[in-house]
């Protein structure tokens, strides 16, 4: 049986993986500038382009340009959406904020935050120390907050 903490730490995996990814979308874009730039080539950006579909267009870019454009639009998946990167990060700090501030849960391990399941958690936590499960998601928004976009 998978417990909540135990959902909560898949939960802030698959979260940590998916800023990791984004990270190395990142440094490719760096690499693949830093490739054109030193053989004076232009990068293509293309739109709508797919296999066998002859629509769409495909524009010529200097290198810096084209890091420029292709960061942004990266940068607008990871934190400008309402299914965003960031957006996930916040609903779930929210929705473990929440979990904390409530009653036990049945599937809690036992002395875990409160003697019995359905008790109200004990008062035993250092004022302004973070549980694990808060502490794992502010480690993601950690990791989304290093992404560089420049």
């Amino acid at each position: 049986m998978i417990t909540v903490m135990h959902n909560n730490q898949l939960l802030a995996m698959f979260l940590v993986t998916i800023a990791g990814l984004y990270h190395k979308v990142l440094e490719q874009l760096e690499a693949d500038e830093a490739h054109a730039s030193s053989n004076n080539e232009m990068l293509a950006f293309e739109l709508g382009a797919m296999e066998n579909v002859s629509r769409g267009f495909k524009v010529n870019w200097e290198p810096s340009e084209w890091r420029k454009m292709t960061k942004a639009i990266v940068k607008a998946e990871v934190h400008n959406s309402n299914n965003s990167l960031q957006w996930l990060v916040s609903q779930m700090h929210a929705r473990q904020t929440r979990w904390v501030q409530q009653q036990s849960a049945v599937d809690l391990p036992r002395n875990f935050h409160a003697q019995n399941p359905g008790q109200e958690r004990e008062p035993s936590q250092e004022a302004g120390k973070k549980t694990a499960c808060v502490q794992m998601v502010d480690e993601v928004q950690r990791i989304v907050n290093s992404l560089s976009f420049d």
